[in-house]
């Protein structure tokens, strides 16, 4: 009936520089309408859908749409869309490559 459903996945797979912000769409759609959250693996499940609005919680980066996070350790991160119904997920691999000498003088 209104289970979420993910409508705009981050990419599979991801380069960035270390200290460089990614932006990550995530977006779902549902009835009634999922609340959405960027979250790395050591976020429980169970935790993030049963928490009302109160998302202080560390590995959650950004609750709405598009995510705009700054990330230091390589590895999954997950898109979960959430609602009474239940929950979708999408995976995304982010490989940080440490900054060499050079890349900080470019500008």
């Amino acid at each position: 009936p209104g289970f979420p459903i993910i409508t705009a996945t981050p990419p599979a797979y991801v380069d960035i520089m270390q200290g460089d912000v990614v932006l990550l769409q995530c977006n779902a759609e549902g009835k009634p309408q999922p609340n959405v959250a960027m979250t790395d693996l050591s976020v429980d499940l169970t935790d993030l859908t049963e928490a009302d609005e109160d998302y202080e919680n560390d590995g959650i980066y950004s609750v709405v749409g598009d995510a705009k996070i700054q990330v230091f350790e390589s590895g999954w991160y997950r898109c979960v869309a959430w609602n009474k119904h239940g929950y979708d997920l999408a995976y995304t691999y982010i490989n940080v490559q440490k900054r060499t000498e050079a890349a900080r003088e470019d500008p």
